[in-house]
């Protein structure tokens, strides 16, 4: 069996993380062979001081995985 693809899953506000939710379940329930890394991007971020609303460490995340789902 081939190993899992990492992909960045960022939940977004509003109505996203309820979204994002069905989104990934639909995938895992069709075989997807994925494994997810959340990151938190959008209000909170920025509400914690990342002007751009993405910190760093959501950067390194989509960097490394190349791959972004975002709701």
């Amino acid at each position: 069996m081939a190993e899992h693809i990492p992909v960045t899953v960022a939940y977004g506000d509003g109505i996203g993380p309820e979204i994002m939710e069905a989104t990934v379940r639909i995938l895992k329930e069709a075989g997807a062979r994925i494994s997810i890394e959340s990151i938190e991007v959008g209000k909170r971020a920025y509400e914690q001081g990342h002007s751009s609303g993405i910190p760093s460490r959501a950067w390194e995340s989509i960097k490394r995985n190349k791959i972004l789902l975002k709701a």
